[in-house]
């Protein structure tokens, strides 16, 4: 089943936060000129956090915030920084950027990861943890957007640490080596074999990390590798991935190739110092392990042991450079039908707009849900789904998943709009012949139990129904732009007995007791 990609919430709000007392503080120095600002950096987690305004200006920077969409925006020459409140991406002259810990607001003082400080105003950071001091040395040199430096920091002075969060050549000395035996997939994606002898993990010898070694120039970088309810989520900054992904057994395992990537020095939101494992315990996976290797093609591997023999599905998020690999129980053909539900839209693309202010892609989740849990009782059907949560799954992506598991239909729900608010009724869309049975019986269903007009069933050319090689129907269920139909739809009880008359229309079509 589909998941919702791993999301980064960029904060401008208030938020609650510990004070650090008198003793503990953290001093900030910019050019060895001690700073004063209202609010003295800290560490979140693993992460530095600096304050915003005052380094910015410090630097020459303009700092303005703008009430309307909720931006703050930093000028400084010819670089603009753009951040905006529950936006999950920062912008550098256009280009995303993603953030690895949200921002926060303290006694009205944004505090940033100090990592996006070194890359976009050209400093260089250095962590002293005998006297709890960051300090900001303008180089001059800026990263390009998205990326990891291309550049190694020059080397901490003795006595010093690098700042937690941070990217230089004095905490990179760690480098991933290769995963335990696990034969090349079929297909081949890299040249260069992994070891058979050295799990992925973190080795011993002072070298740059991945990202700073100064072979890798502008790769993506993986970042995110995440285990999520019954998928698992991949994602990269600084460019756009394909994973490539195979299965293998003898044990059984999942191995995907993300050729032309590489690995920085986090992982998750902390540093990568966990040996390349991600602990996961749960009826599908025993641990998940990540190494970065090169030969003929660079690569992030990553290695997926598994606890039995599952079925997957490998989806591109809406999202640049993010992935879902959705995981389910293998399919044993104990049951006679499969059915693919589709929540239209979903995630960044949420659809219509009602008159009330809600979203369509909520509405679409809600029946589809309610759907799936009616069907699910029947022991002749096997119920999938595009998505099951806020997940935005392109639509080319959303016809392949039904494709692939060679499914006997697939349902599209979604709500219909109109710039008339005097619009309304129930329609139901296909697209080839073949599908027209299908579209007629469910429409048959579902005007009786909406009670709105009945606007037919049409032939339409939606990508969904249009791709899809199996009956398939996108259903209108009605007009989120007429009041009282809006009214109508959110209804709990309404959206339960539209289920119900869907599937009474499934069950009608496929013959099903």
């Amino acid at each position: 089943m589909a998941l919702a990609c791993i999301t980064f919430l960029f904060l401008f709000a208030s938020v609650s936060v510990g004070q650090a007392n008198a003793d503990t503080a953290i001093r900030l120095y910019l050019d060895n000129k001690l700073l004063q600002p209202e609010v003295p950096p800290r560490l979140v987690g693993n992460t530095t956090m600096v304050p915003l305004r005052i380094v910015s200006e410090e630097l020459g920077a303009k700092v303005s915030w703008n009430q309307a969409d909720k931006r703050i925006t930093v000028k400084k020459d010819e670089r603009v920084l753009r951040l905006y409140i529950d936006k999950t991406k920062a912008f550098v002259n256009g280009d995303s950027y993603l953030l690895e810990t949200a921002p926060l607001l303290v006694k009205g003082s944004t505090l940033i990861p100090v990592r996006f400080v070194t890359e976009n105003l050209g400093l260089k950071v250095i962590w002293d943890k005998s006297t709890r001091s960051v300090s900001l040395i303008n180089t001059g040199e800026v990263a390009v957007s998205g990326n990891l430096p291309d550049k190694t920091s020059s080397p901490v002075p003795a006595g010093a640490a690098q700042a937690p969060g941070l990217s230089s050549s004095a905490a990179a000395s760690t480098s991933p080596s290769s995963p335990k035996p696990t034969p090349s997939p079929s297909a081949g994606m890299f040249s260069s074999q992994p070891s058979e002898t050295t799990k992925p993990g973190i080795s011993s010898s002072p070298s740059a990390s991945p990202a700073d070694d100064g072979t890798n120039g502008n790769l993506p970088v993986v970042n995110r590798i995440e285990r999520s309810e019954d998928g698992l989520k991949i994602a990269a900054e600084g460019g756009s991935i394909k994973p490539e992904v195979s299965g293998l057994s003898d044990p059984e395992r999942l191995v995907i190739d993300v050729p032309g990537a590489t690995l920085g020095l986090m992982m998750n939101g902390e540093n990568m110092v966990q040996n390349g494992e991600i602990p996961v315990n749960d009826s599908y996976i025993n641990q998940i392990r990540y190494t970065l290797f090169q030969g003929n093609s660079s690569g992030v591997r990553i290695i997926v042991d598994l606890k039995q023999k599952i079925q997957y599905n490998l989806l591109e998020s809406q999202e640049s450079g993010e992935w879902t690999l959705q995981l389910g129980p293998m399919y044993t053909d104990t049951k006679q039908y499969q059915v693919v539900l589709d929540a239209g839209h979903g995630g960044t693309d949420p659809g219509n707009t009602s008159v009330g202010g809600r979203y369509e892609k909520e509405f679409n989740l809600a029946i589809v849900l309610k759907l799936a849990k009616v069907l699910e009782e029947d022991p002749n059907i096997s119920v999938f789904l595009t998505r099951q949560d806020d997940t935005a799954v392109k639509r080319a992506d959303r016809a392949t998943f039904a494709n692939n598991l060679k499914a006997d239909i697939f349902i599209s729900i979604h709500g219909n709009s109109y710039r008339k608010q005097s619009a309304s009724g129930t329609e139901t869309h296909y697209t080839r012949d073949d599908s027209k049975e299908l579209a007629d019986v469910l429409h048959r269903h579902i005007v009786p139990a909406t009670g709105f007009i009945d606007r037919k069933v049409r032939k339409s050319n939606f990508q969904v129904t249009r791709e899809t090689v199996m009956p398939a129907v996108l259903c209108e269920i009605g007009f989120m732009s007429n009041p009282q139909e809006e009214r109508t739809m959110w209804d709990e009880q309404f959206q339960l007995r539209v289920a119900e008359a869907i599937a009474a229309g499934i069950k009608e079509y496929l013959q099903v007791p």
